[in-house]
């Protein structure tokens, strides 16, 4: 028999579906399945069990306690539709039904759910709903739901964000998610103003999260050098992610110029502001600059995925530059990177519109 906490992590860790079925035979070959709840709880919550799979799981489960229903509806809201909505309804229906009592984990996931299916009258409906029901509960000060309801009446509202202001303005107790919530919300709806004296009263806060703020407020449209100025007063311009954002940011307005000195100024680099600068080059025509800045992440070790390639060989195949794409191809090969649809395409758009022999590699 397995021991418990290898099999969780392998659990965890399952990243196709191939994967989870093999844990699955394991599980019921060892007897964890489905007399182990942490386990079992474990296969009802992957990411990646589609939903009919995981209602299987479920109904195989002779006596199911509330871990497993909330495993059950986390996974659920994983994968947004109405089915999910109806499956995800019925699950907290029979846990109200057969439980002496539910916690506040039980809920969060439906409405996130809801959240996620923005333009639904019968989700807007169904949250509005719920919202009734964590009222009767009695966890409204639950700072974790009343964050997911804030969410919603954001996503939901319709372009009205009076209820979820209402919601926020109510709280007793803030962590960085209800800023960074009611700041993207305000962005999302158009209010520039409001977003930015939500961004400006946080900061006064003792809350961490500044950072996430931020990469929100771009993430959602924010343009302009007057969020980088106002991020460099705070001091936080060094965090990899906000740099990321404002590279971003940069390149989308079209000054590569700017993002370059935000990439330089960065002292810790990861993979995906390397990808995003290299982008960036490759967006703009800067195939050389792209180039050059690969070598350079190959020099400091870093291996270039095919996010880091796929854009500067579509540059080249738009310029017909059949040296530098033979370049970045090698490199593909090199990393073992596979030329499917986002690497093969281009690859062989720049061959053939530069006259040479075409050879589509799958």
């Amino acid at each position: 028999m397995p021991p418990r906490k290898p099999l969780t992590a392998l659990l965890k860790s399952a990243t196709q579906l191939e994967h989870l079925l093999q844990l699955h035979a394991l599980m019921l070959k060892s007897s964890h399945f489905p007399h182990d709840a942490f386990p079992t709880a474990r296969l009802l919550a992957s990411p990646i069990a589609p939903p009919p799979y995981a209602l299987s799981l479920f109904a195989a489960v002779p006596h199911p306690t509330l871990f497993h229903h909330t495993a059950l509806l986390r996974a659920l809201s994983a994968c947004p539709s109405r089915g999910s909505l109806a499956a995800s309804l019925s699950i907290l229906a029979s846990a109200r039904a057969r439980l002496p009592e539910l916690d506040e984990f039980a809920f969060q996931p439906l409405l996130a759910l809801c959240a996620k299916i923005p333009n639904d009258a019968e989700a807007a409906s169904l949250g509005k709903q719920m919202h009734a029901v964590v009222v009767r509960y009695g966890f409204l000060d639950v700072l974790s739901l009343r964050n997911v309801l804030c969410h919603f009446y954001f996503s939901c509202g319709g372009g009205d964000t009076a209820d979820a202001r209402k919601l926020f303005d109510e709280m007793q107790e803030r962590d960085a998610v209800s800023w960074n919530t009611v700041i993207g919300g305000h962005v999302r709806a158009g209010e520039a103003a409001a977003a930015m004296e939500m961004f400006n009263t946080m900061r006064s806060c003792p809350v961490d999260g500044n950072v996430t703020a931020v990469v929100t407020l771009i993430g959602c449209g924010w343009r302009g050098e007057s969020v980088h100025g106002l991020c460099i007063k705070a001091g936080i311009h060094g965090n990899v992610k906000f740099a990321t954002a404002v590279v971003g940011m940069y390149v989308r307005l079209g000054s590569v110029e700017s993002a370059r000195k935000v990439f330089d100024e960065t002292a810790v680099r990861d993979l995906v502001l390397h990808n995003c600068m290299v982008d960036g080059y490759a967006k703009t025509g800067q195939i050389q600059e792209a180039l050059s800045l690969v070598d350079e992440m190959r020099q400091q070790g870093m291996r270039p995925n095919a996010g880091t390639l796929v854009g500067v060989l579509s540059a080249c195949a738009a310029a017909g530059a059949l040296v530098a794409g033979r370049h970045i191809h090698e490199l593909a090969l090199e990393a073992g990177l596979k030329l499917d649809t986002s690497l093969g395409t281009p690859s062989w758009t720049c061959t053939s519109s530069a006259g040479a022999p075409t050879k589509h590699y799958k």
